[in-house]
């Protein structure tokens, strides 16, 4: 099972988000812990070991560290800005 960690500007995007948005990305990156390679997952073009995971107009970026276990959730939010650098 991986182990879900949050940057910092993923935490900021997430506090700017009404309150049903937040839950709903919340389970999105905790559904990961199992199985970070599942059929809704996209790996990102042009990036190293990056993907996004879709839910509607949600969405979540993230990062897979295989020897470490560990998922790493760099952006999340709507799709109309989350691509943005």
């Amino acid at each position: 099972m991986y182990e879900v960690k949050w940057t910092s500007k993923a935490k900021r995007q997430l506090k700017k988000l009404e309150k049903r948005h937040q839950d709903k990305l919340v389970a999105m990156a905790d559904s990961l812990r199992d199985d970070p390679f599942r059929r809704n997952t996209k790996k990102m073009q042009g990036m190293t070991n990056t993907y996004r995971l879709k839910m509607g107009v949600l969405r979540v970026v993230y990062s897979v560290y295989k020897k470490q276990l560990c998922i790493e959730i760099i952006k999340a939010g709507f799709r109309q800005g989350i691509y943005k650098k």
